[in-house]
């Protein structure tokens, strides 16, 4: 047996339970926290501005969100994964900023090019301003990876909740006053800016004029296959936006991007902040495939558990969501509707990169990456010709489904699994969101005021979904109250 093996299965290592549960509950609850501020902040803009103004900053955060990958190197993520002295570390400190003033520099200088590109001129200035975010973004990258190893979550979530308040407040009122798509642009760098300042100051770095050419070898043979896969899997997840924008227009793109904003809600409520856990605690596991596989089962069932209702409420309800904001919306109900349905089936694919990641297996993610590419935005570009915002929804559905197979079929061969005990550990959610849907549906027909609707669907399919809580799967219960109450380690 190898050294690491003993020190993994070594009786006296301390539990990490107590503080995976903790990352878990800090990590869901403030971000739920700040997405409900977020989630508000980005209706009271809907409201404020034009559909053309939001499909301004889609065009320039398809860019600007794409050469952040470059920057990163994948050292965030390769911190997480190495055990590495803290004489190492100034070196990725050194190199992720470099990287953020060169990306910055093409930007700034790459910006007309892109503005052709798009037919749009105001993007020139705006692309601009938002350079700073990639510098910003330079900064943040080892220190965060380096919190979320260290499982300091709640420092982490406190800071989250601090720059979307302070940010989204301030976008607010500069679009209460006029200042159009600006308001946006003041959003983003306001609350890149707070990130960037207050991680700073809870994790200091360190930087060295003198690059060790060994740290950066382990780290970048680790980390550019996955900032690979990464980079190709922003490309093809931002290629309906880039298809829509450059076939149909700002408009068109506005309301494609409502849309997918409302449909990734869960996710992003959810999912991802669950995922951003899992990784260090996956990593943690990477010895032990049969606990890695029941954490990875545990931690999809509970996710889903809240993910495929919340999903199913916005397929049911997204008409009379939409109306708040506006008819100048309507046209975005319909593709809604298909990104809601293929949605579930997006938020299973998304834990499985982390355990790529957490084994060491980037090669697959990059592969796995690579699938994605050939497939989606072909099906985009096809979609977007026949049937407009309309058919790239529907090649949503066609395409995606195919690729969440293959994701499964990759998974096995790094953590073992049956196909019966995957699809059995996902019954009760999938079982408890068409329940909440079919209430839901019957409890609004015979109403016809849109918010008296919302209300009454609201209150029966939460009802609803309590009562699945309360006499469901039992371990569902018992992991959920884990997640929100302090329990004391376990005996060692």
């Amino acid at each position: 047996m190898s050294e690491r093996s003993c020190e993994v299965t070594n009786p006296h290592k301390p539990d990490l339970q107590p503080q995976i549960r903790s990352a878990y509950r800090w990590s869901i609850a403030g971000n739920l926290a700040k997405q409900f501020v977020g989630f508000g902040i980005s209706m009271l803009l809907a409201k404020l501005l034009l559909p053309g103004d939001f499909g301004l900053i889609g065009m320039t955060q398809l860019v600007v969100t794409l050469l952040a990958y470059f920057q990163d190197l994948g050292l965030g993520d390769a911190v997480v994964h190495f055990n590495e002295d803290e004489n190492s570390l100034p070196t990725c400190y050194t190199v992720t900023a470099l990287m953020g003033v060169l990306l910055t520099a093409i930007l700034i200088a790459a910006a007309p090019l892109v503005s052709l590109f798009f037919r749009e001129p105001r993007l020139t200035a705006i692309l601009r301003v938002l350079s700073v975010s990639l510098f910003l973004s330079g900064l943040q990258s080892v220190p965060k990876g380096l919190m979320i190893k260290r499982f300091r979550f709640r420092e982490l979530t406190l800071r989250d909740l601090v720059s979307t308040t302070v940010g989204g407040t301030t976008g607010v009122i500069m679009a209460f006053l006029g200042y159009g798509v600006w308001s946006l642009v003041a959003n983003l760098v306001l609350w890149n800016f707070l990130q960037t300042a207050l991680l700073l100051y809870m994790m200091p770095p360190s930087y060295t004029l003198h690059i060790r050419k060994d740290v950066m070898r382990r780290m970048l043979n680790y980390g550019l296959p996955l900032m690979s896969s990464a980079l190709l899997f922003q490309f093809y997840d931002n290629a309906d936006f880039m298809i829509v924008g450059r076939v149909l227009g700002k408009t068109a793109l506005g309301l494609y991007g409502l849309a997918f904003k409302l449909a990734v809600l869960a996710n992003e409520k959810v999912g991802v902040v669950v995922n951003q856990v899992a990784f260090p605690s996956f990593a943690a596991m990477q010895d032990d495939k049969e606990r890695a596989r029941e954490h990875w089962f545990a931690v999809s069932r509970t996710v889903h558990l809240l993910v495929f209702p919340i999903l199913a409420a916005m397929f049911v309800n997204c008409e009379d969501v939409i109306l708040l904001l506006g008819k100048k919306w309507l046209p975005a109900v319909v593709p809604l509707r298909y990104l809601c349905a293929v949605g579930a089936l997006r938020s299973q694919v998304s834990v499985v990169g982390r355990i790529f990641s957490a084994f060491g297996r980037t090669k697959l993610q990059f592969q796995f990456a690579v699938v994605n590419l050939l497939l989606m935005p072909p099906a985009f570009w096809v979609g977007c010709k026949l049937g407009g915002i309309n058919g790239v929804g529907v090649a949503w559905c066609l395409a995606y489904p195919a690729l969440w197979f293959f994701t499964l079929l990759q998974i096995r061969g790094v953590v073992p699994f049956s196909f019966r005990a995957y699809f059995l550990n996902l019954r009760l959610p999938a079982f408890t969101a068409a329940s909440c849907a079919l209430v839901m549906v019957a409890a609004g027909w015979p109403l016809q005021s849109p918010i008296w609707r919302l209300v009454v669907r609201g209150v029966v399919g939460g009802a609803t979904f309590l009562i699945f809580i309360l006499v469901g799967d039992e371990d569902i219960r018992r992991r959920a109250m884990a997640l929100l109450h302090r329990n004391r380690p376990a005996p060692v």
